[in-house]
């Protein structure tokens, strides 16, 4: 299965590299892709990026405003069934 992460550093206090140790160490089975967020217009090129890639799920570690932003991106793309997972 293959995940993808999207981390947004300035949402909170969380330290990239253990938010990144924690996710790998749970999901230790999955095909993982991270990307830290710089740039909105990099959020969507990765989303894109990913679905090529046939992503099963798109997990988003941020705040409300990160969350938004990506499940606007997607619904945008207008995927219907082919919609991945929002974690």
């Amino acid at each position: 299965m293959r995940v993808s992460v999207i981390i947004n550093p300035r949402a909170g206090a969380v330290k990239v590299d253990v938010l990144k140790d924690k996710i790998s160490e749970s999901l230790f089975r999955c095909d993982l892709t991270f990307h830290v967020v710089s740039h909105r217009k990099d959020v969507m090129e990765f989303i894109l990026s990913e679905l090529e890639q046939n992503t099963n799920a798109l997990m988003v570690c941020g705040g409300d405003g990160t969350v938004n932003e990506t499940m606007q991106m997607v619904m945008s793309l207008k995927l219907g069934n082919k919609t991945p997972p929002l974690c």
